[in-house]
């Protein structure tokens, strides 16, 4: 269903707001189109567990920016991408209850910039051959500059 593109994944989402999904063992790279990545931008994943256990994704980007992970376990475990993997800006990702990576292997960065996540991200045995972009989200700072301010007028 995925390669029918976003508003059809999204609207089976919308009727199935609680389920599995699993792309374990999906070789990706198959269907990459050379010009474009391997995008789930703007996708919306129901509440449950999410595989892509042993996915593969080949040699150019693959893209989660801006998809929206429901409450549920997301589970990317052992995944192989050679290129850029872009999970930043994801909505809801606040009620992610599981974001595991472990023993995956990244070639180029992994982005998981503009998040607030509430759990903590599994990178147990994951190789990085670049570096892991972390930038948090604006409100962030907004809030531990507000938390200074409390502080400096409780003196």
């Amino acid at each position: 269903m995925w390669l029918e593109g976003k508003d059809t994944w999204n609207k089976w989402v919308k009727e199935h707001p609680v389920a599995n999904v699993d792309f374990s063992e999906v070789d990706f790279s198959k269907e990459r189109n050379k010009k474009f990545p391997i995008a789930f931008v703007g996708f919306n994943f129901p509440s449950g567990k999410v595989y892509f256990f042993n996915a593969t994704f080949g040699d150019g980007e693959v893209s989660f920016s801006r998809a929206t992970f429901s409450n549920g376990n997301y589970i990317f475990r052992k995944i192989t991408c050679k290129g850029h993997a872009d999970f930043s800006c994801i909505t809801e990702i606040n009620r992610v209850k599981a974001l595991d990576f472990k023993g995956s292997v990244f070639e180029k960065t992994l982005d998981l910039s503009y998040n607030s996540l509430s759990c903590i991200i599994d990178l147990t045995n994951t190789k990085m051959n670049n570096h892991v972009s972390l930038v948090l989200p604006p409100h962030f700072y907004a809030l531990q500059s507000s938390v200074a301010v409390m502080k400096k007028i409780q003196r």
